[in-house]
């Protein structure tokens, strides 16, 4: 069975370890893609998945709204390498993303204090308080 939560091989391994734990999430490198997979290759993989949440680092290339797409979503961490577990299990709970169904479609950005998020349909960046 193939995980919703997918991590990018950007995340420091302690991170990694207490999110696999927490979400049963697998990290690329490890099991799907190998750890230098491309961005093309990494949306193909989300494609093919039921539902995934992909996880990473890298704001730059995946903070784009022309990533949106109703088949995934897609976390940027815009936070200290320590304080990534954190984050997501906060952005986990977060009343607008605590379901699969609720964070299909979106692609968002977070720091310590906010989410920026684009979402399918709308043309405009989003901002709320974490």
């Amino acid at each position: 069975m193939a995980p919703n939560n997918i991590l990018d091989a950007n995340i420091d391994a302690p991170e990694a370890e207490q999110l696999r734990r927490r979400l049963k999430a697998k990290k690329i490198g490890l099991r799907f893609l190998p750890a230098n997979a491309s961005d093309e290759q990494i949306i193909g993989l989300l494609r093919r998945l039921k539902t995934p949440t992909f996880i990473t680092q890298d704001c730059q290339d995946f903070y784009v709204p022309r990533r949106c797409d109703k088949q995934y979503c897609i976390i940027c961490l815009d936070v200290p390498d320590e304080l990534v577990a954190i984050t997501v299990r906060k952005i986990y709970r977060h009343p607008q993303f605590n379901t699969a169904a609720k964070r299909m479609g979106k692609v968002l950005k977070v720091t310590s204090t906010q989410i920026n998020y684009f979402e399918v349909g709308e043309s405009k960046e989003i901002t709320i308080a974490l």
